[in-house]
């Protein structure tokens, strides 16, 4: 129910990368083709962008839902709802929306692409639920009398904000987590059951599953591969990994084979690496050590496409906590591992060398490019979670482990329904029309042509000077106006020389003035960061109207010439 919540909450195309795995699905609906990358973007056929280079699991999943719907999108629907917002991430978050919300010419085809939307997130919410499923099933069989592991661990899965985030979102990333967790617990369960050669090559194929849904889901298959043969003969465990591979190779052979037919290499991924324009020169690791805890931060959770995040102090927390529960697992692996039977160990040793995998492809992508992106984590996601579930569950007594285990959920469920509810549903929508202003608004009452009209603002008299000033404008207009109308917010020093200005569309973008309400009053919150060295001690806040032209980016005035209308004075003083 809460990933419903958070696919609901969230504004299509708003999820990171979504548009570009819709734009691969919606190509395959179409044509019952796989995209073919091509490096010269004018012969380009789809619109996927580099990710037209990744594997096709979900992607065909996701194309049999819209044809089997009758619901196959358009290019012209889909580019109606992407129109980019030239002014995002904008200031402190001022221009949250990566997409303009636009009026559509065409309202059937906008529909049609937003119900496609629903349908890639609800298939991904549903390879949530199996991900969530088959933690349950590989947790009960690993830790057959300690039920509380399994609470642990898939309760971290499950509530974790991010893991909520990108699971109800148009993607291939919980496919992976899908894929890659049954096949470690269908390994156990073969374990258990007895191996034959049908689970041997039926626990290769998931393997090659996980692998089709993104490359990285291939890190599955060598801890497979040890689970399977660990504790046998020479002779039968080449004989068992053979199988394994051997069912692996079913599945993956297919889409190998194109690649190295169009590409020249099985994963395709060189051309993905340049289509995505990567650094030409790596970086080192060095450089990129301070990344890593943006790497924690957007594993737990970043919001929009990572934009849209929570105060400092949260991630500080998230930090520490997730350090010290990995202490506590090494601590408690080093001290208590001949405690373990089996089945444990084989578990617990898999999800580490996944980890260790997983970390390393991360870190060779970080080399490349800025991109300290936790979701990348996610093919490792069952085992991230079940060492820390291990790593709590050594901090408290033996005794209270079920009771902790539950409180612990419960609180990550609270956690990441509040922040669906309070922090991205606030900020993707506008406040609705009201005739009515706080007492603090000044009323102007200040015309700007063409039926526009600035009834009242809101805007405090002081400011911290590294703080964000916020400026709340009420507006009212008697005709339809064009979606390319832009403000700025424009400080002045008090002789009148600009400082600093921020651009926007109404309402950091939620709101365009072609979808307002004719007569009504529409509510307009804007935002003016102040840089760290600002030197003034006061201000004076103008503003002004302008037009975008979306195809080159030009500006020009509003009306017949640019006019800044002053809104009035704001001291700036020390923060302490």
């Amino acid at each position: 129910m809460l990933a419903i919540v958070y696919a609901i909450v969230t504004p299509p195309f708003e999820k990171p990368d979504e548009p570009w795995h819709f734009a691969y699905s919606m190509y395959v609906a179409n044509t019952g083709r796989l995209p073919i990358q091509r490096m010269d973007s004018e012969r380009q056929t789809h619109l996927a962008e580099q990710e037209g280079s990744q594997p096709p699991f979900y992607y065909l999943l996701h194309a049999a839902l819209l044809r089997l719907s009758n619901n196959v999108p358009s290019v012209s629907g889909f580019q109606a709802l992407t129109v980019p917002n030239p002014f995002y991430p904008g200031q402190d978050q001022a221009n949250i929306n990566q997409f303009l919300r636009l009026p559509c010419d065409d309202v059937a085809a906008c529909r049609t692409v937003e119900r496609g939307v629903m349908i890639g997130r609800a298939l991904s919410i549903l390879f949530g639920l199996i991900a969530l499923s088959a933690a349950w099933w590989a947790l009960r069989l690993a830790f057959p009398t300690t039920p509380q592991v399994g609470v642990m661990g898939v309760g971290l899965m499950a509530f974790t904000p991010m893991f909520l985030h990108i699971s109800s979102s148009v993607s291939n990333d919980a496919a992976t987590v899908a894929a890659t967790t049954v096949a470690l617990a269908a390994a156990l369960w073969m374990r258990e059951k007895g191996v034959t050669t049908r689970k041997l090559l039926l626990v290769g194929g998931l393997c090659g599953l996980a692998t089709i849904s993104k490359i990285s889901g291939a890190t599955v298959l060598p801890v497979v591969l040890m689970m399977g043969v660990a504790g046998y003969g020479l002779s039968q465990m080449v004989q068992r990994a053979l199988l394994i591979v051997s069912g692996w190779l079913v599945v993956v052979s297919p889409w190998m084979i194109r690649n190295l037919y169009l590409y020249g290499e099985p994963t395709a991924t060189a051309v993905h690496l340049q289509i995505y324009d990567v650094s030409a020169t790596p970086r080192s690791y060095g450089q990129q050590f301070g990344e890593w805890m943006a790497v924690i931060d957007s594993a737990w959770g970043t919001f929009g496409w990572g934009a849209l995040v929570l105060p400092a102090e949260f991630y500080f927390v998230v930090r520490i906590v997730v350090l010290i529960l990995l202490g506590s697992a090494i601590w408690r692996f080093v001290r208590g591992w001949g405690y373990y039977t089996l089945p444990p160990r084989l578990v617990i040793a898999g999800a580490i060398m996944q980890i260790v995998m997983i970390v390393l492809l991360l870190a060779q992508w970080m080399r490349l490019t800025v991109a300290p992106l936790g979701r990348l984590l996610f093919p490792a996601y069952f085992s991230l979670c079940l060492i820390l579930a291990l790593g709590l569950l050594a901090l408290v007594p033996t005794k209270r482990g079920p009771v902790a285990g539950a409180a612990v959920v419960m609180a990550w469920a609270v956690c990441a329904t509040l922040i669906a509810t309070s922090v991205i549903r606030p900020a993707y929508r506008h406040l609705p029309p009201s005739a009515s202003f706080s007492n603090t608004a000044q009323r102007v009452d200040i015309d700007f042509g063409r039926g526009l009209k600035l009834i009242a603002y809101e805007m405090p008299s002081q400011m911290a000077h590294n703080g964000a000033l916020p400026v709340t404008l009420h507006w009212q207009t008697e005709q339809p106006l064009p979606p390319n109308i832009a403000e700025a917010l424009v400080l002045l020093d008090l002789e009148g020389n600009e400082l600093l200005r921020a651009h926007s569309f109404p309402d950091g973008g939620r709101w365009p003035m072609a979808a307002w309400p004719l007569g009504e009053s529409v509510t307009d919150r804007q935002r003016v960061v102040f840089p760290a060295d600002f030197d003034h001690s006061s201000v004076r806040v103008g503003l002004m109207l302008f037009r975008y032209d979306f195809t080159s980016g030009a500006t020009a005035p509003f009306a017949d010439d640019w006019r800044l209308v002053e809104l009035g004075r704001v001291d700036v003083v020390a923060s302490y």
